[in-house]
């Protein structure tokens, strides 16, 4: 379900992420400072995911993975730009990563490992090919709506796995229906599940129209800061989501997590989809800390967006905060589903 879906016709076309036709960009959330024991690797990549460049990290520098960081995740069909901080080495040592598939930008060192969510957002820039006659008119429109009104913050499809089962084996662990697994891959399987939950529960919002509607009980995220509160007055809280101050947040399940107001609605919703998957918050506690849950905003801003016709073809470039995904873009520019915009490569 998407918000534009009353604006127009979309672009039609189709995009397929590849290292020529898809380029991701990370915005650091700070510079590295120059002084501390972690080198700060700033290189492009080109069809290689990050779990690529850590083992060549590993292998080239003998260091553990524990003193490797980054601030996220990033695709291997694409070329990427991104962040990795590496304990130990200097920007001389830095350097011998370049290679064919690896340019190394710069290196730099700081006082602390680079963390998950360290991190500002992402540049993204993407070819649509074969897009419809009206498709630089419609993709303006479109953009223009999701950078003044926001976007359904869905995960992609690439979240859970090249076969699509990561959730439910990520929910056969928390069970302890399948054998134990190292940590790393434990927690890509309870993150796809928490990840499919969220994707429910927003489906659920959307479907009900309040996506961008204040209840009572909603954990509410201040858009500048990231700072939480609940939701006591709605129709004063409204007004802060009707100026994007605010917006509700949706639940990435875990022990810890920040729920909503027991008997409100947005609490019952939260449990219903709970229940569906016949699980309970408890359950993510068999995890640990892989599953201590947080809250996720179910809105997000576009911005700076950028389009240009080239053919047959469209350019689209637009910037997403931190753990938003561009395949969400492409079903409302493309006015189709993400699994049917986005064609992957095998």
């Amino acid at each position: 379900m998407r918000l534009t879906s009353h604006a127009m016709t979309g672009t039609g076309g189709s995009f397929t992420p590849s290292v020529d036709d898809f380029f991701v960009d990370e915005i650091p959330l700070y510079d590295a400072s120059g002084e501390g024991d972690h080198c700060y690797v700033r290189l492009t990549k080109r069809g290689l995911n990050t779990r690529d460049v850590i083992h060549r990290i590993i292998e080239r520098f003998g260091v553990d993975e524990r003193d490797i960081g980054t601030a996220g995740m990033k695709d291997k069909y694409a070329t990427t730009t991104q962040t990795f901080s590496v304990l130990g080495i200097d920007s001389v040592q830095a350097e011998s990563l370049q290679d064919d598939d690896i340019d190394v930008l710069s290196a730099r060192r700081h006082r602390n490992k680079l963390k998950t969510g360290h991190l500002r957002g992402n540049r993204f820039r993407l070819r649509l090919a074969g897009v419809d006659a009206h498709a630089e008119s419609a993709a303006r429109t479109i953009l223009g709506l999701l950078s003044s009104q926001g976007m359904a913050n869905y995960f992609g499809p690439q979240r859970f796995g090249r076969y699509g089962d990561n959730a439910q084996l990520g929910r056969s662990l928390l069970l302890k229906k399948r054998p134990r697994i190292g940590r790393w891959k434990a927690r890509l399987l309870i993150s796809a599940l928490q990840s499919a939950l969220f994707n429910a529960y927003l489906e659920r919002r959307m479907e009900d129209g309040s996506i961008v509607r204040a209840y009572a009980g909603d954990v509410m995220r201040k858009c500048e800061s990231g700072g939480q509160f609940i939701c006591s007055e709605p129709e004063v809280d409204q007004l802060r989501i009707d100026q994007a101050e605010i917006s509700p947040t949706g639940p990435m399940f875990g022990w810890k997590m920040k729920s909503p107001s027991n008997g409100t609605v947005p609490h019952s919703w939260e449990m219903q989809i709970l229940a569906e998957a016949d699980l309970s918050t408890e359950n993510f506690r068999t995890a640990k800390r892989i599953a201590e849950g947080t809250r996720r905003p179910i809105r997000v801003f576009v911005e700076e967006p950028e389009v240009v016709a080239e053919g047959d073809d469209l350019w689209v470039s637009f910037s997403l905060p931190s753990g938003s995904y561009a395949t969400a873009v492409v079903a409302e520019l493309t006015q189709q589903p993400m699994e049917r915009a986005c064609f992957h490569s095998p």
